[in-house]
């Protein structure tokens, strides 16, 4: 068994970050410490806004952290990482907006609040206006956008489900262990009247190829580990009780490289043009679906068959999934 190390960065409110005990030997003959990060809400077992709150300033202090040279993502507890967001936290930022978008206006919109929210005290003015959603929504990118990024290695260790925006979490860390069970993982989003807003239909695409990501996000088609592992967008699978250790394992294998090597891999292949240009089709496609009436009647239901802490939802119970 893997035991939690000494906490630190306690102001983090949905992310409890300790150090794990054993320092990882670089190759150069150096140490660094593994961070292991387990999402953990005090709103519930779902994504929510402080869940990506809390990851945008946990990028910025591992950019500042050369001791830390991996980082660990799971759950707050076994057979739970993060089933999904947050669906009412959607509708209200959609209604919010108060009228729909269309998909020109959405476009326009979306990307001048990302460009005014690379100013973080300009991004946390427009959390207090009804734009909030759309600034939400820039934060969340950047926060992922982020992770791919960092000299440090990044892994997720799913133990449970990962749809939508916990599939959209998974994907955005460098390497991915999956455990064996009843937990599944997809972009579903298309059940629920929305498309992926999170940069899924980039990744996904990237991960399996876009022949196989259309069909998966157009059928709301799930994997279980092994699937996963077969479909490339995971890259192992393994018995619930070595998850961890596993994930761990990666974690070390990769921090005891040099960082300038490491973040030089994970730079070329992120961002560029194209990234972009997918990225601000894909948000202004997820606010023009999301502010209709058809979209946020669908969200409303989802959350009324939801329980208040999220561990009961329609995809959770499958009611939704095909």
């Amino acid at each position: 068994m893997t035991h939690d190390g000494d906490p630190i960065w306690p102001d983090l409110q949905a992310l409890r970050c300790t150090v794990l005990p054993d320092p990882v030997r670089t190759d150069d003959g150096g140490a660094v410490c593994l961070l292991l990060v387990r999402v953990d809400s005090p709103r519930g077992e779902l994504l929510d806004t402080a869940v990506f709150a809390d990851l945008d300033v946990l990028g910025r202090r591992l950019l500042a952290d050369p001791s830390i040279g991996g980082v660990v993502i799971t759950g707050a507890r076994p057979g739970v990482f993060v089933p999904h967001f947050s669906l009412g936290e959607i509708a209200d930022g959609a209604e919010a907006l108060g009228r729909p978008l269309p998909y020109p206006a959405a476009r326009a919109a979306y990307s001048a609040v990302a460009a005014l929210s690379r100013s973080r005290s300009v991004r946390d003015a427009l959390l207090a206006t009804p734009a909030a959603g759309l600034a939400e929504l820039a934060r969340t990118h950047q926060a992922l956008d982020r992770l791919g990024t960092l000299p440090q290695v990044v892994v997720a260790a799913i133990d449970g489900d990962a749809l939508a925006g916990g599939c959209e979490l998974a994907m955005a860390c460098d390497l991915r262990v999956m455990s064996r069970g009843e937990g599944r993982i997809g972009l579903v989003e298309v059940t629920a009247a929305i498309p992926p807003g999170a940069g899924g239909t980039q990744r996904l695409a990237r991960a399996v190829g876009p022949v196989r990501a259309r069909s998966m996000m157009l059928r709301a088609q799930t994997l279980d580990a092994d699937g996963a592992v077969a479909a490339g967008l995971v890259d192992e699978a393994v018995d619930r009780d070595a998850l961890l250790p596993t994930a761990i394992g990666l974690a070390a294998d990769v921090a005891r490289r040099s960082p300038e090597a490491v973040a030089g891999v994970k730079r070329a292949l992120s961002g560029g043009r194209a990234w972009r240009e997918g990225i601000a089709r894909e948000a202004a496609g997820f606010v023009a679906a999301a502010s209709g009436s058809r979209a946020i009647a669908r969200i409303r239901a989802f959350a009324a068959a939801s329980s208040p802490d999220g561990s009961r939802t329609p995809w959770r119970d499958r009611t939704w999934l095909p």
